[in-house]
């Protein structure tokens, strides 16, 4: 079995069908791996070289969050939506009466 992204792939299924066993890697994921690394996606992954599978792997930990970083950061937006804090999210409209209702209270010398 090759092992991408710590995760054991299926030896006898197509290139194609195996990569969506890694979580965070679906079908048009895959696809577009693939086209990347000019693999043909009906290549059988126990036909594939090492230097296939290397490239399969650089582009992988190089351009997508997979597997255990992908699952900590979704249960951290989960945690973070329970309590209602949203971490990106800014309310220009409060901050900036906030600050126009301070700086309107300081006298000018």
């Amino acid at each position: 079995m090759a092992r991408i992204a710590g995760v054991d792939i299926p030896r006898d299924r197509r290139v194609e069908a195996s990569l969506p066993v890694i979580y965070g890697i679906g079908p048009t994921t895959t696809r577009r791996i693939l086209a990347r690394t000019n693999i043909n996606p009906d290549t059988r992954v126990r036909d594939l070289t090492e230097e296939e599978i290397s490239r399969i792997r650089e582009v992988i930990d190089r351009e997508y969050t997979v597997e255990g970083d992908l699952r900590r950061e979704v249960n951290l937006n989960i945690k973070l939506s329970s309590f209602g804090v949203g971490r990106l999210r800014l309310d220009v409209g409060r901050g900036s009466s906030l600050v126009q209702r301070l700086t309107s209270n300081v006298e000018l010398a």
